[in-house]
């Protein structure tokens, strides 16, 4: 039987939206300009004050921390204005089930993470459809940074895929689920809010990017704590 997910999603709300987005992007990116001068000072005040100092001592320790402080400010505003600007899409013929082993592959390599497994629950459905895979590939592997971030070095993804219908159209259902420590409860309604995180560093913006790709695919995710434990993604994409 194929799994229903129907949500209205009228205009007005879409151009309050975009309105938003827009206005996050001209501030982001004013201030970005602004402190761009800033930034290059602050470098350059940080090599001035290196060369007086022995590489490994205290004060050389100081300013790397300094140094990937300043980077870590300039990152945040790159991630903001990527999440603010506008989302164009190229569609070609993907299958999702090869493309969560792809991105899998190279974050397992990237991370060191050797322990870590992947395993396809559903073979029934075909995976096949018309995305952006760069995009998609983006949204994967955020969900999978957080999985194997909650889960620890010996993480266990498992991935499911269903038919369904969306919007009386048919559509793909791909769950992704782990093992680790859940969500907290305290923010669980706030997870596809830009800015909200419990990570120590980033922008918060990892699920808020990814709802953006998936609803400009004219999709739909949810989150949600699994009964047995640990986090399932659910992602509905449009054949």
């Amino acid at each position: 039987m194929p799994h229903s997910l129907e949500e209205t999603r009228p205009g007005e709300t879409d151009s309050i939206e975009s309105h938003r987005l827009s206005a996050v992007l001209q501030m982001v990116s004013g201030l970005a300009h602004e402190s761009h001068n800033a930034l290059q000072r602050a470098h350059s005040c940080l090599e001035l004050l290196e060369l007086g100092t022995i590489h490994g001592d205290e004060q050389h320790q100081l300013i790397a921390i300094v140094r990937r402080s300043l980077t870590d400010l300039n990152q945040n505003y790159e991630r903001v204005k990527a999440y603010a600007s506008p989302i164009s899409l190229t569609r070609s013929l993907v299958d999702l089930t090869q493309l969560c082993q792809t991105v899998f592959d190279e974050m397992s390599d990237s991370l060191c993470a050797c322990k870590a497994t992947l395993k396809f629950i559903n073979g029934h459905c075909s995976a096949r459809t018309l995305i952006d895979s760069t995009q998609m590939r983006t949204v994967l592997r955020h969900l999978f940074d957080n999985a194997l971030a909650a889960s620890g070095p010996k993480a266990s993804i498992e991935i499911s895929c269903f038919d369904a219908v969306l919007r009386e159209q048919n559509a793909i259902e791909l769950h992704i689920r782990d093992h680790g420590t859940g969500l907290d409860s305290s923010i669980e309604c706030q997870l596809f809010e830009p800015f909200v995180t419990h990570k120590q560093r980033g922008a918060g913006l990892g699920l808020a990017v990814c709802r953006r790709i998936i609803t400009t695919h004219g999709g739909e995710i949810d989150v949600r704590n699994h009964p047995e434990g640990g986090v399932k993604v659910r992602i509905i994409l449009p054949r």
